[in-house]
């Protein structure tokens, strides 16, 4: 198992979005032998040695991530993540009015979608793959 999935295992509300853009970091050195070189969650202490050593078995991977979430929990979750504003700014830089004026609907939605092509266009444009936007959804989920 993983030093990833054994925190995991440990703390199973954290996300691939705690690791990929904040405040959990994992280094391998090139040795095999991966560690935590930063731990700056604000509400989870960095597990011990002692806790991770204890983990044992096969790790799961979850299989659901949120479908929808209210445009508040979208909106904090990017806030989190660091991308609110560019996704603002992206939308705000759409040449054509009416593109323009159709994300902007779309982002004030009441609600997001995962499923919504234009959500996901958005996400890939920004640089965000499939599996990012899952944990987002996820992360949203918590709001």
């Amino acid at each position: 198992m993983t030093l990833y999935e054994k925190i995991l295992t440990i703390y199973p509300e954290l996300i691939n979005c705690d690791f990929a853009f904040g405040p959990i970091t994992l280094q391998d050195d090139g040795d095999g032998e991966a560690y935590i070189a930063k731990w700056e969650h604000p509400s989870l202490t960095q597990p011990t040695e002692s806790q991770l050593a204890d983990v044992t078995g096969e790790y799961l991977e979850p299989t659901s991530s949120r479908e929808s979430v209210t445009r508040r929990q979208g909106r904090l979750a990017l806030i989190d993540v660091g991308k609110l504003a560019e996704v603002e700014g992206a939308i705000a830089s759409i040449i054509d009015p009416i593109e323009r004026l159709k994300a902007q609907v779309e982002y004030e939605a009441d609600t997001w979608e995962r499923s919504n092509e234009f959500l996901q266009g958005m996400w890939a444009l920004l640089g965000g793959t499939e599996s990012q936007l899952d944990d987002l959804f996820t992360l949203a989920a918590t709001k």
